[in-house]
């Protein structure tokens, strides 16, 4: 994976600094359904993770965090190693890619926020997410997907200010996407 927000973790706090309204979604969700077992897949720094672990602090719950970057697993173990007893006790943590990532026990619930399958870029790839969520969901079980849907009028007027931009600047951007999307492409 070569995508730099995963290897800067700290840029992608900082995208969802104040940013709070999924973690009450997911929190509502483990209220109303009350699971005892919950996956999230592409964890990352477990921004998710930790606050739903929090949830239902009087009943059985475990939560299982998968992510398949280092750096942002390592920026998860640290909020969960900085977070009350009760997280700590509650939040595993594992290195994995969440279209194979396997468990011999199943989940009540099966999460990936913050719109992480939008990641996989071939259809392939994220039926394979699908369908390893579902082998990994207990009878009744729930699989919650978080995608976001672009602004339209935001992407515009980020369109407009491209052309906008002085030239030198413009051919920057372009050769910085050109060269990730080659090392996407090679890995």
């Amino acid at each position: 994976m070569t995508d730099t927000i995963y290897r800067r973790p700290q840029d992608y706090e900082l995208e969802h600094r104040g940013d709070d309204d999924d973690v009450a979604f997911y929190g509502q969700l483990v209220e109303r359904f009350e699971p005892r077992r919950i996956l999230e897949l592409a964890c990352g720094s477990g921004r998710l993770t930790a606050p739903i672990a929090e949830r239902r602090p009087d009943a059985p719950l475990e939560v299982v965090g998968v992510e398949l970057s280092e750096s942002m697993l390592a920026l998860a173990h640290q909020r969960v190693g900085e977070a009350s007893e009760l997280v700590r006790q509650r939040v595993s943590l594992h290195k994995g890619d969440m279209r194979t990532w396997s468990s011999d026990r199943l989940f009540d619930l099966v999460i990936i926020g913050c719109s992480s399958i939008t990641h996989l870029l071939r259809l392939e790839d994220r039926l394979q997410v699908w369908r390893n969520a579902r082998r990994l969901l207990s009878p009744g079980g729930r699989l919650v997907i978080d995608v976001t849907m672009a602004d339209i009028r935001t992407f515009s007027a980020s369109l407009d200010r491209y052309d906008e931009m002085p030239s030198h600047l413009a051919e920057k951007v372009v050769a910085e996407h050109k060269k990730d999307t080659a090392d996407a492409a090679s890995h």
